[in-house]
Order: C-alpha cells, then structure tokens, then sequence
C-alpha cells in the first residue's frame, strides 16, 4: 500500500539543504593551510628483538658507508638500517652535501615483534 501511494504520487523528491549547510561544506580546505613537506622516515631492525630503546629519544644514525648504518641511542648500538634504507639515506646525505655521516633521528613508535622499527630525521632533507 505505501510504495503504490508512492508511485501514483508523479513527483518526484529532490533534496534540499539550507545555505548555512552549504556554506560550512563549501568552506576552507584546513590541510591547504600545512607546508607540503615530506618527511623521509627509515626502517631499521634492532640487532637483539628482546632489546628495548626508550621511544621519545633521540637517536644517532652513523653511516659507515652507503650500505652500513648503525643506530645507537645512550652511546650503546642497538641497531642497523636495512639495506634498501640505508642506500636510500646516503643518496639524500650526498644530495644534501651532509657529508659527516653522523644523523640525529627520532624514533616513530616502538619496535614490532620482529625487531623493526621506523625513524625520521630531526631536521628534514631539503633536497629531495
């Protein structure tokens, strides 16, 4: 009975909304007002998964050549980058002219169950 009276009605519904509606979904995109800034992060592996690091502290990367990275944090190793990261890294070091080889990092969380954890740098690479 309700969708026969529903079809013998010929009009058909259009929805309507009120201009302040309209005006607060028309309103300003809040992510145009952030700087497009892309942070590189890097995934590292601890080198004991039972080790634990104090997540919030800085770290320290060394590069001992384009595909040997060792992370310490406390002036104790605890870690290594992995390969493709640590080739990644050193392109942006050269790019960078940061030709020291020595990187301040802050870590993104605590490690996973396999030792894995990601870190980004203090201050951002420029040239990407």
């Amino acid at each position: 009975m309700g969708l026969d009276f529903l079809r013998d009605q010929k009009e058909l519904f259009v929805q309507t909304r009120e201009k302040r509606r309209d005006s607060e979904l028309e309103g300003e995109d809040l992510l145009s007002r952030i700087q497009n800034e892309n942070v590189q992060c890097f995934r590292c592996r601890l080198y004991d998964p039972d080790c634990q690091f104090e997540p919030g502290i800085r770290m320290v990367l060394r590069a001992y050549s384009e595909t040997q990275v060792e992370i310490s944090q406390s002036s104790k190793v605890i870690g290594t980058m992995d390969l493709d990261q640590a080739l990644l890294l050193a392109n942006l070091m050269k790019t960078n002219k940061t030709h020291t080889g020595i990187l301040t990092v802050l870590p993104l969380g605590e490690a996973d169950i396999e030792g894995c954890f990601m870190v980004k740098p203090k201050k951002p690479f420029k040239n990407k």
